[in-house]
């Protein structure tokens, strides 16, 4: 996975690949857990294609590959000819917010600070009962 972050790293500095908004302050690309990875970006054709490349080239050399039946790709905003055409390129599924993602909620909107009190309450609810 490290050659797979390299190569992400690589493609977000070329002229044609653009942050997701707000990944852009942090330059983040992408988030690797156990077997799932996220990558963002803006939604532009040139930048989806750059990640593309990069899963392909990763898939090449490492011989893994994205299962399509379980990827999703989640677009926001976009005319319908631009998703379709995303979704032709990357051959993943239309994801549709809101989803959980290993018990969180994911949302492209800001949490307000309701949202976040309620999820560090959940998360310290699950704490305290696995500590005792």
């Amino acid at each position: 996975m490290e050659y797979l972050s390299r190569a992400l790293k690589t493609i977000s500095m070329l002229p044609d690949f653009r942050f997701h908004p707000m990944c852009k302050g942090l330059r983040l690309t992408h988030l690797i857990f156990v077997d799932d990875l996220m990558l963002f970006c803006k939604g532009y054709v040139s930048s989806v294609r750059r990640v593309i490349q990069a899963l392909h080239h990763f898939g090449k050399v490492s011989c893994l590959t994205a299962n399509l039946d379980k990827s999703s790709i989640f677009i926001v905003g976009e005319e319908e000819s631009i998703k379709e055409e995303l979704l032709a390129i990357t051959g993943f599924s239309l994801g549709t917010f809101p989803i959980r993602y290993r018990g969180l909620p994911l949302s492209p909107m800001k949490w307000s600070k309701i949202d976040c009190q309620m999820l560090v309450g959940k998360i310290t609810q699950r704490i305290t009962i696995t500590v005792t």
